[in-house]
């Protein structure tokens, strides 16, 4: 088995991204992105790069446990607010 690096970094990196942004997306839209991201995975991934089973499940997985780091040191203090909840605040208005 061939090891080529250049694509599993962008598996790594892409898929983190992706991870991150499903966790900062509002409550509502998250099942539908995270839906999209394991079609893309399976899709767009597999059939356009020639990978390895072990090397594209490795990088989805580290981009897992990347996502998951980020959400323990920022992600869990930062909670994602609801757009419907708030509305717009400006500070310095007292009205």
């Amino acid at each position: 088995m061939e090891w080529d690096n250049s694509q599993f970094l962008l598996i790594w990196i892409v898929f983190s991204i992706l991870w991150i942004l499903a966790q900062r997306i509002s409550e509502r839209h998250q099942r539908s992105f995270r839906i999209f991201i394991v079609l893309f995975a399976v899709g767009w991934l597999w059939m356009r790069f020639n990978l390895f089973p072990f090397e594209m499940i490795f990088g989805i997985l580290l981009s897992l446990v990347t996502s998951f780091i980020f959400w323990l040191f920022i992600g869990r203090y930062n909670p994602v607010g609801n757009p419907d909840d708030e509305g717009i605040k400006v500070y310095g208005m007292d009205d």
